[in-house]
Parts: structure tokens; C-alpha cells; sequence
């Protein structure tokens, strides 16, 4: 057999093997990840909107949400964004323990102010809450239409039936009524148009109790992560946000700034700002300084400008 001969049976075999390799498919080939299968039929997974005849005692909070041991609730808050939204659930999912939502999302859109401290509707918060009507230890929800987000929560159902901090800390009114911790150095300003004024002021992460008269009692703190608005309102004040919230307006005829607007607030920690007005239209303006913390308290004061 010539060297020739040879060559070519190698190159035939070559050839041959190469094609097998091309074609057989491998029993350990990784499987592809299979597709949601999505659903309109939420009804059976979810509850949504969220009813408004739900208890308005009893709920203990989570890190994700809030649950009621008494009657077997669980919420999970998907979102919080500032501005008014509305969300539309368009189809959904249940696969390994994990609930699957797809949501639209609307920009209910208002006018806005053009000065530093609001420039964008911060009087009003919108919250996309849901209630599983299933056994989930994950929740995936994406948000479309006006935005584009894609959100995941891990459920920690095992933490749910006793004390976790926040549990143990929210009292009836929390985050409605004022706490108080915003101190403003003047109560009144004169000034002329054109003139401006500085003002001091500071929020302190307070110390508070919960718990039932008689009884031991959590040890609380109005701390974390503070967002500082001003705005507009009546010349006398109430502690109910409720009230406030609808009071509450842009700023005209004022340019106020305030230093620093945002920061994180330890327990007992007092940190100071500056509220910077300048005067541009004669008026008595009563200017609120309004502190938004993460947890969801909040505090207010107010200043009584008269501009001449």
C-alpha cells in the first residue's frame, strides 16, 4: 500500500468523524431554559388591586410587605415611587415557587415645579401592593409601559410570625401623624423682594416606644434614609397627613433651596440643614419643610414669610 493510499484513507476518516461529531447528538447536552408560561388567568395566583375592606389592626410589617396573623393576610409591596401611577396586571405566572406578574404602568401626569426642592409631584406617593393567593418564596414582577423595571422580592415567609424589628415598632398612625423631630431655628421672616434669608434647621432620629400600657415595651427609633421637600400650605397646621397632604402646594413666588435635602439619619443622631429662600413676589407665604423617611414616618414645620 503506497504512502498515497494511505494519506487518503486518513482524510476519508478524518472527513467521516467530523460529520458524526457534527450531527449525533450528545446525551449531555445542557437543556435550554424553558419559557414562562404566561397567563391572563391571575385570579388564581393573585389578588389584585388589592381589596379596600382589609382590616385596618392587626398588621404586623416585614421586609417586604405586611401580614395579619389574625386573618391570614399577606401583602407584598412591589413598588413605591414618588408621582401618581397607575398599574394594570396584565397576565401572570407560577412556576418552582415563584410567582411571575407582569404589570403596565400609567403616568398619571400633573404640572410640576420648576424650582430646586420640587421638581417632580412629591406630594403624592404611589404603592403597588399585591396579595399571593399562593405558596411563593419568590416573587418577579415586571413593570412596562412608562417604565421599565424589573422587580424581585424574596419572601421570608419563616420570619413572619414573630418579631422582626420593624414588626415590633409600628404603632396605630405610623406614618400618618407627625413626629416632630423637624426643628426650625425662626418661625417668622420678614424680608423685601429680592432679599434673601437663610434659615437653620435640624431633624433628629428620635427615640420612641411600642408597646401595651403595663407590659414590656420595644425600644424604636425614627431613623434611616431622609428625603427634605418644601412646599406651600395653610397658615395653621395639623398633624394629620391626611389632611396635610391635600393642603399641601408647588412653590410660587419663593426660590428655596435646602442643604442638604438628602441623607441617611442614625438613631439619636441630630444632623442640621440650611433652608435658603429668596424673595420674588410681595405675599405672606407659609413655607413647609417636610422630612420623608424610608421607613415611612414623616415630619413637619412651617415658617411664616412676609415678603414686602
Amino acid at each position: 500500500m503506497t504512502k498515497r493510499v494511505i494519506f487518503a484513507i486518513l482524510l476519508v476518516s478524518l472527513f467521516v468523524s467530523g460529520i458524526l461529531l457534527i450531527y449525533t447528538p450528545s446525551r449531555y447536552e445542557i437543556p435550554k431554559e424553558q419559557p414562562i408560561q404566561w397567563t391572563q388567568n391571575c385570579s388564581k395566583f393573585v389578588e389584585y388591586p388589592v381589596p379596600d375592606n382589609l382590616p385596618h389592626k392587626g398588621w404586623r410589617r416585614t421586609g417586604w410587605g405586611e401580614v395579619h396573623p389574625e386573618k391570614n393576610i399577606t401583602k407584598v409591596l412591589i413598588l413605591r415611587i414618588d408621582g401618581r401611577w397607575r398599574f394594570n396586571l396584565t397576565a401572570c405566572a407560577y412556576d418552582d415557587r415563584t410567582l411571575f406578574l407582569k404589570f403596565n404602568a400609567k403616568n398619571i401626569l400633573r404640572s410640576t415645579s420648576t424650582f430646586e426642592t420640587t421638581t417632580a409631584p412629591l406630594l403624592y406617593e404611589s404603592y403597588l401592593w399585591i396579595i399571593p393567593k399562593i405558596k411563593a418564596d419568590k416573587i418577579v414582577a415586571y413593570i412596562r409601559g412608562d417604565m421599565d423595571k424589573k422587580v424581585i422580592i424574596q419572601l421570608d415567609t419563616s420570619r413572619t410570625s414573630n418579631n422582626t424589628p420593624m414588626q415590633g415598632c409600628m404603632h396605630p398612625g405610623y406614618g400618618e401623624f407627625n413626629i416632630d423631630s423637624i426643628k426650625l431655628s425662626k418661625k417668622e421672616i420678614i424680608i423685601h423682594e429680592g432679599e434673601r434669608v437663610e434659615v437653620r434647621g435640624s431633624i433628629t432620629g428620635k427615640e420612641y416606644h411600642v408597646g401595651e400600657a403595663g407590659g414590656s415595651k420595644n425600644t424604636c427609633y425614627y431613623d434611616g434614609c431622609v428625603v427634605l421637600r418644601a412646599y406651600l400650605g395653610p397658615e395653621a397646621s395639623k398633624s394629620s397627613w391626611s389632611y396635610m397632604s391635600g393642603k399641601l402646594t408647588e412653590i410660587e413666588g419663593l426660590n428655596v433651596k435646602i442643604t442638604p435635602q438628602k441623607f441617611c439619619l442614625k438613631s439619636n443622631e441630630t444632623i442640621e440643614f440650611q433652608v435658603e429662600v429668596i424673595a420674588q413676589k410681595a405675599g405672606t407665604y407659609y413655607l413647609y419643610i417636610v422630612a420623608f423617611g424610608e421607613k415611612g414616618w414623616k415630619s413637619w414645620d412651617v415658617i411664616e414669610i412676609k415678603v414686602r
